[in-house]
């Protein structure tokens, strides 16, 4: 399968899965490396060069982060409004 910002390995130090501590901080260490460096730019160039695909980086990371919190939000506003009945 192809990548995105992660690497198969990056991929299973960040879930958790079984690897010597020292594997592990290397990979934390290049994810940080990546994002600090490489993202802004890449994000910057797309948005110059290809809107379209900049929209779709935007959807994919920004929109699916809003909306979950959006859900996460309405949850707990709708337990408090029980508690509220309750009381």
């Amino acid at each position: 399968m192809p990548r995105a910002l992660l690497t198969d390995g990056e991929r299973d130090a960040i879930r958790g899965d079984e690897m010597d501590e020292s594997t592990r901080s290397s990979h934390r260490s290049r994810i940080r490396k990546k994002l600090n460096e490489r993202m802004g730019e890449d994000a910057d160039l797309l948005r110059r060069h290809e809107p379209e695909l900049f929209n779709l980086l935007h959807e994919q990371v920004c929109e699916k982060v809003y909306d979950q919190r959006i859900a996460e939000l309405e949850a707990r506003i709708d337990e408090l409004e029980g508690r509220l009945d309750e009381g």
